[in-house]
């Protein structure tokens, strides 16, 4: 993060290019729907709603343990239109499978523990694949594709583009990592009995988790209709993320704001500047 800040001072104090080319990515939908998803991921993890979503999808699977590394999977793409950063979503799956590896009696370090921290991997870095908010260099991507074919991407169209290829390299992958570590044949304990215990622990849906769903379902739907209001994906995160806060609703409070890493947008930031900038100068030509 302090590299991506310095890279982008130096752009400008070394006179390379204008204070309004080094800091032009500001002006992007990324880096904001990267704080938008952050704070939307913050609400999932405060709320139990992420660890809700995982404990019934086991359920209702069997809890078997090939049943767990699917859900994990499942888990990571119901997450990743919601939260454009595939580190957050894995750090909000990484407590849960530790957890189901408990429940399951697996010790760490084991090749069942690895299939597991490998279906987190699977589930919140590939399912970036699927959605056009799905991560942020999807974003990036996108947004200069349409530069230069002068077509604006639907997220829509994203979706139907590329969710099931999405889909099939996450689970050709989880096969892959099953076959090779060979942990099925590997005897463990069934998860569902411990799962449906701490799924009872939750309780009923809190008033919480049912305003974070409202405001993720309405997400959902501004996301899929942009090609009739033409608000980019891209901006309704960060528009709705603040919804979180206001009174009557009341899920974030400014302490949750302070536990946040943002020093992935300014990672995030400085990657984006060095295109920026490369294609100012020319040398993006010259590569």
């Amino acid at each position: 993060a302090i590299t991506a800040v310095l890279l982008c001072l130096l752009y400008f104090i070394s006179g390379i290019v204008t204070p309004s080319v080094a800091f032009a990515a500001w002006s992007s939908a990324v880096p904001w729907a990267v704080v938008g998803g952050l704070l939307i991921g913050t609400a999932m993890i405060e709320t139990g709603l992420a660890k809700r979503i995982a404990y019934w999808m086991i359920i209702k699977t069997g809890g078997s343990y090939l049943a767990v590394l699917i859900s994990l999977c499942i888990v990571g793409i119901i997450l990743a239109p919601f939260v454009p950063d595939p580190m957050a979503r894995v750090a909000i799956l990484i407590p849960i499978a530790v957890g189901l590896c408990q429940a399951m009696n697996i010790e760490p370090q084991s090749k069942l523990a690895s299939a597991a921290m490998l279906a987190v991997y699977f589930g919140g870095m590939s399912s970036c694949l699927a959605f056009l908010t799905g991560g942020a260099h999807i974003m990036m991507a996108a947004e200069m594709t349409e530069k230069v074919v002068g077509e604006k991407i639907l997220w829509i169209q994203w979706v139907i583009q590329n969710f099931v290829p999405a889909v099939l390299w996450i689970l050709m992958s989880l096969f892959v990592a099953i076959v090779v570590l060979r942990v099925l044949r590997v005897e463990h304990k069934n998860a569902v009995d411990e799962v449906r215990k701490q799924y009872l622990e939750l309780g009923p849906m809190q008033s919480s988790e049912k305003k974070l769903t409202v405001i993720l379902l309405v997400l959902l739907v501004l996301c899929a209709t942009d090609f009739i209001h033409g608000i980019s994906a891209g901006w309704l995160i960060p528009l709705l993320a603040p919804l979180l806060f206001i009174p009557g609703v009341n899920i974030l409070k400014a302490e949750h704001v302070n536990k946040i890493n943002f020093g992935i947008v300014l990672f995030i930031i400085g990657a984006m500047e060095i295109g920026i900038v490369a294609g100012k100068v020319g040398a993006a030509k010259v590569v």
